[in-house]
């Protein structure tokens, strides 16, 4: 007798019924709502094994933006290193929901998940997905763009010590994020201060306290830094904050860490431009 596999879909908070109103309430309403090979103006991104669509559903008094982001066929590398982390299977849906929940509960910024389903097969992972609402934030690289060579040296400053300051706390709870890039930072201004968000929280890792993995976050975000906007100085303070608290011998071995991880990835791949 054949095995069937076993969908499920889970919301938070009164979303279920929002998503109801709009006769989405199935998993394949979800997973399916855009053929697999669908290019189109929704699509945000796609790859051989997830993609990202966005769609607008909703009453016509409180229209809403989500993205679907949908992953097929998991390897076995991501599922493994998955369940090291939880102790069981855990499909890529549940696992970024579950990290932008677990930012979101310590005060650090992501976008917000409002469901995420899962087809199974004996309890692994055939296929997934996870629904975000659309964040009320400008994308990093985008903002740098526009609107970074306008700014004054010391609002520049302000926004990168406030990303440098973000991301040792992110790293104080012991999480890593390996796609720690500028165009996976959302920023807005409220008032006088700017507000960041995560974005792309698959590859997010918990209980990490290696400080060599962290440092290769850093040398990520800092390979990530177009030199067009960022110069020699502007690193530099990324990378002082961010040691602010280390002792000096402690400082200078980190900093040539983070340095070597963003020249290594720099011979590896040429940084894309900044696009609006």
């Amino acid at each position: 007798m054949p095995v069937k596999t076993k969908t499920t879909i889970h919301f938070a908070d009164t979303w279920r019924e929002f998503f109801k109103e709009c006769n989405m309430k199935s998993y394949n309403d979800f997973f399916q709502r855009f053929d697999r090979g669908h290019q189109g103006d929704e699509t945000r991104s796609r790859k051989s094994k997830s993609d990202v669509q966005i769609f607008t559903v909703g009453p016509e008094n409180n229209e809403t933006t989500f993205f679907l982001k949908r992953f097929y066929n998991p390897g076995c590398k991501n599922t493994l290193r998955a369940w090291m982390q939880y102790g069981r299977p855990i499909s890529h849906g549940k696992l970024e929901w579950s990290n932008a929940n677990l930012l979101l509960s310590n005060g650090i910024g992501a976008y917000n998940p409002v469901c995420y389903g899962e087809r199974t097969l004996l309890g692994f992972e055939t296929e997934s997905f996870v629904v975000t609402e659309q964040l009320a934030m400008e994308g990093f690289d985008k903002f740098v763009f526009h609107k970074w060579k306008s700014l004054s040296s010391g609002q520049q400053n302000d926004i990168i010590i406030k990303i440098a300051k973000t991301v040792r706390k992110v790293h104080s709870l012991n999480i890593s994020m390996r796609d720690l890039y500028v165009n996976h930072i959302f920023i807005a201004r409220d008032h006088d201060r700017y507000r960041l968000s995560f974005i792309d929280l698959e590859n997010m890792s918990q209980n990490v306290r290696s400080r060599y993995q962290k440092a290769r976050d850093l040398g990520r975000l800092y390979y990530s830094m177009a030199n067009e906007y960022f110069d020699e100085d502007s690193k530099e303070l990324l990378i002082d904050t961010y040691l602010s608290d280390e002792g000096p011998n402690r400082k200078t071995f980190l900093k040539r860490m983070i340095i070597a991880r963003a020249e290594k990835m720099a011979k590896r791949r040429k940084l894309a431009a900044y696009r609006p």
